[in-house]
C-alpha cells in the first residue's frame, strides 16, 4: 500500500514514453498502417455513407434495422 503511487506513476510514465516512441517511429520512417477488417471495415458502415441518417422508421416493419442487410 506504500508504494501505489509511485507504482502508478511509473506505470502511467512508461506507457506516455512508448506511446510517443511508438508513434515518432512509425512517423519518421514512413510506415504504412497495416491492411485487415479492423482498418477497413468503417469505410463500408452506414454512418460513413450517410446512409444511415436517412431512412424513414416504418410504423410496423416486424424487425429492427435496415431492410435490405
Amino acid at each position: 500500500m506504500r508504494f501505489n503511487y509511485i507504482t502508478s506513476a511509473g506505470l502511467d510514465a512508461g506507457l506516455a514514453i512508448s506511446t510517443i516512441v511508438i508513434i515518432a517511429a512509425l512517423n519518421l520512417t514512413n510506415t504504412k498502417a497495416p491492411k485487415w477488417w479492423g482498418n477497413e471495415v468503417v469505410t463500408s458502415t452506414l454512418d460513413a455513407k450517410d446512409k444511415a441518417i436517412n431512412w424513414p422508421v416504418p410504423k410496423d416493419p416486424g424487425y429492427f434495422g435496415p431492410a435490405h442487410w
